[in-house]
């Protein structure tokens, strides 16, 4: 089963330092969020997140609270996980 992580990065040392599984997250959200045409390819890959807006919006897919912050790098990662 494939399950998808909101990763935030240090902008300096590309260190990871949040994640939040989103459990409740479709490959529709996905290309409608991040603005993907139908061609791409979803699932194994990972995507990055370009901007805090469009990071709050997968946040709410979250289970529990998120917070964001303006410094951090986001990054959109798929996992399988057995």
């Amino acid at each position: 089963m494939l399950q998808w992580y909101l990763e935030g990065f240090d902008c300096d040392t590309d260190q990871l330092v949040q994640r939040h599984h989103l459990p409740n997250l479709s490959a529709s959200e996905i290309r409608r969020i991040l603005r993907l045409y139908s061609s791409v390819q979803i699932e194994p890959f990972d995507f990055n997140v370009p901007t805090l807006k469009e990071a709050r919006e997968l946040a709410m897919y979250a289970v529990g609270e998120v917070e964001l912050v303006d410094d951090l790098d986001y990054q959109l990662d798929c996992f399988q996980i057995n």
